[in-house]
């Protein structure tokens, strides 16, 4: 039985996390996603609710027409948080010391694989 590899997109520091979204949700198949509310976008939910998948994502605290998701889908998003914090343990990628992305990549990739083993 073999483990899949960690996927991610390295973008640039100004970036935000939400640019290659549909890059990374095309390829993982899903039947919610769940986000912060960093990710109201427009164009992600209707690339999401085209594929298929359920929108959990709340709605941001000033929005005019709020849209209901499920919240119980939502408490499972802490497992994510989780994962990014274990990474954050190594000082590596803590500390972003790899200045090259194919060395942090593999940085990141190598820490993915030793939480998911341990």
């Amino acid at each position: 039985m073999g483990y899949p590899l960690p996927h991610f997109v390295l973008t640039g520091g100004e970036v935000h996390d939400s640019k290659p979204a549909i890059t990374v949700i095309s390829q993982f198949p899903a039947h919610a996603w769940c986000a912060d509310r960093a990710y109201v976008d427009v164009d992600i939910r209707r690339f999401i609710e085209r594929y298929g998948a359920e929108y959990v994502v709340p709605p941001k605290k000033n929005t005019k027409n709020p849209w209901e998701y499920d919240r119980d889908v939502y408490r499972t998003r802490h497992l994510i948080e989780n994962c990014f914090q274990k990474l954050k343990e190594f000082r590596r990628i803590a500390t972003r010391y790899e200045k090259r992305s194919r060395h942090f990549a593999s940085m990141v990739s190598l820490a993915s694989i030793m939480i998911h083993l341990f």
